[in-house]
């Protein structure tokens, strides 16, 4: 038997809910007046994920600018109190990781950005599915310390729901037990606790879901396409695989972002000849703990011409250009096709997910910017040494609409050092938000390899595709369709709707209600995590309208 006092227990997630931690997120600017001398910065640490959780190797660097003032800006968590201290650090890869070499400026200071609006919904659901006769949930809101056991609700024969509990927005770490006689810890290890990280979740086999999960499972699945056709000079056909998630074939109705990966003979298990990052296992396991969002992967390989396909044209190397944009070409019009065409990918470009390290790290930013297809990009150890043209153009362009992930390794050397910290400077100063639309992370003591890389993903993964992002299909079914609100102004007719971020909302009208057909006014993705969305329609005499939702 487990005595409730000992549950104390974490999910090791810390600094890596960055997106997830609170799904309301507020733009703060952050400004330190300091002579930090030659060859130094100053960084700003904190208590919030997105300030490193006072770790000085997440901390996130700020930029110089006249008068000594160091700038940045974060995107903190709406409604909680951040407690936050700026330091000055040498910018050598050795002072990054020494701890010694820290000198901190003045004293904590607390920043609590303003409150969400309220929810359209009083706190978390959780349904779990269970034989147990008496069930309870143990929860508490992360971060804080109160635990409490609480009954679960029949729902159905075998299925039970807590409702209400928590704080709309914020994780909720719990524990199934039966009256606290016997517990069901993730993965059986005792002391370890779920994290229900949507506002309603489903909890059935160790597996967390963000909709009713099917009465069946299936595992996930690869599919293996050896011979995609090149229709570009220089690029050669190639192997493509696919990972299907779990449930694939039995959720016949849903669509599915998508993440490309480079390099595709080291992204699944066993690896190629340098290692695996492992993301079929990290994936699957990040999927069913419920912190990312159900997804299709694609693992395209390299070729012997990996080098100057995955290098943008204008910079050469060893007296030959890149071809990077006829490998863009052949990724978007001979791979994405067959797979758009064989799988339910969704089609929307902040959906789909492209990702690589070194020459792939390097090709991704390229494609991700050069092209309106992928809105997430993974830029790992990026070679923007072997690509000073490129580096030109990054400089000039405006500020990219994308979510991108930065990061490199400080034992990598110069040729990633000494490039990595002046493309994250670029980005900074066009309006890039760290926390939001980026995210810059350095591996302390990682080099340039597979090991290092398989590290860094889960928490690339976690910011550029967070459960928190997909539509929660189970918090819509929990509490019912949202009830529109219509107002008469000008001759138009004004249509307020409730909105989730995840969700489309599209307005459809007719003036007839025998009409076959319905005219529809396009698609509206909701942006925030909950609020309103509002439609306009001209009408000059009687009309009916309904919202789709999908």
């Amino acid at each position: 038997m487990r005595s409730l006092p000992r549950i104390l227990a974490l999910l090791a997630l810390s600094a890596a809910l960055s997106r997830a931690d609170s799904v309301w997120l507020q733009d703060i600017d952050f400004a330190v007046t300091h002579d930090a001398g030659f060859g130094n910065a100053v960084f700003v640490a904190g208590s919030c994920p997105q300030l490193g959780a006072w770790d000085p190797t997440r901390a996130v660097r700020l930029n110089w600018t006249t008068n000594n003032i160091w700038r940045g800006k974060v995107a903190l968590p709406r409604g909680v109190a951040t407690a936050w201290r700026p330091f000055v650090r040498g910018e050598s890869a050795g002072a990054f990781t020494n701890s010694t070499a820290i000198t901190w400026l003045f004293s904590d200071a607390t920043n609590t950005p303003p409150a969400p609006p309220p929810a359209p919904h009083n706190g978390k659901a959780i349904y779990y599915v269970t034989g147990w006769s008496n069930p309870h949930i143990l929860w508490r809101v992360l971060g804080t310390t109160n635990w409490i056991n609480t009954p679960l609700t029949p729902a159905a024969p075998g299925l039970f729901v807590l409702d209400g509990v928590g704080t709309p927005g914020r994780p909720l770490e719990f524990v199934p037990n039966n009256a606290g006689l016997l517990w069901d810890n993730p993965g059986g290890v005792s002391g370890a606790n779920y994290l229900a990280l949507p506002d309603a979740v489903w909890l059935r086999d160790g597996q967390i879901y963000d909709d009713q999960p099917p009465a069946s499972f299936t595992a996930p699945r690869f599919v293996t396409n050896t011979n995609i056709t090149s229709s570009y000079a220089g690029i050669t056909n190639r192997r493509v695989r696919v990972l299907l998630p779990r449930n694939y074939d039995v959720n016949t109705n849903k669509v599915y972002p998508v993440v490309y990966f480079h390099d595709g003979q080291n992204a699944f298990d066993p690896g190629g000849g340098f290692g695996s990052w492992s993301a079929d296992a990290i994936i699957t396991r990040d999927t069913a703990s419920g912190l990312l969002r159900e997804m299709i992967v694609v693992a395209v390989d390299n070729s012997s011409a990996r080098t100057d396909e995955y290098r943008p044209p204008g910079d050469l190397y060893s007296s030959t250009d890149g071809i990077g944009d006829r490998y863009r070409n052949f990724l978007i019009n001979n791979v994405k096709p067959w797979v758009d065409a064989n799988f339910r990918v969704s089609p929307r470009r902040e959906d789909h997910a492209l990702a690589g390290s070194s020459l792939g790290g390097l090709i991704t930013h390229y494609i991700g910017t050069t092209s309106e297809v992928f809105g997430l990009l993974g830029v790992c150890s990026p070679s923007f040494w072997i690509a000073p043209n490129f580096r030109s153009t990054i400089e000039a362009a405006s500020k990219p609409d994308r979510r991108i992930w930065l990061d490199w390794g400080s034992s990598e050397g110069t040729s990633m050092w000494d490039y990595g910290w002046p493309a994250a400077t670029t980005l900074d100063g066009k309006g890039m938000v760290r926390g939001r639309d980026l995210q810059v992370m350095v591996g302390a003591g990682d080099a340039h390899n597979e090991a290092a890389w398989k590290r860094r993903l889960p928490e690339l993964l976690r910011f550029l595709l967070p459960v928190t992002d997909g539509p929660n299909r189970l918090l819509l079914a929990h509490h019912g369709a949202p009830r529109a609100q219509i107002a008469w102004q000008a001759g138009e007719a004004i249509v307020q709707v409730p909105a989730l971020r995840g969700f489309g909302y599209g307005l459809q009208t007719k003036t007839d209600l025998s009409a076959p057909a319905w005219t529809s006014s396009g698609e509206t993705p909701a942006a925030d995590p909950w609020g309103f969305l509002q439609f306009s329609n001209s009408a000059s005499g009687r009309s009916f309208y309904r919202i789709q939702i999908r």
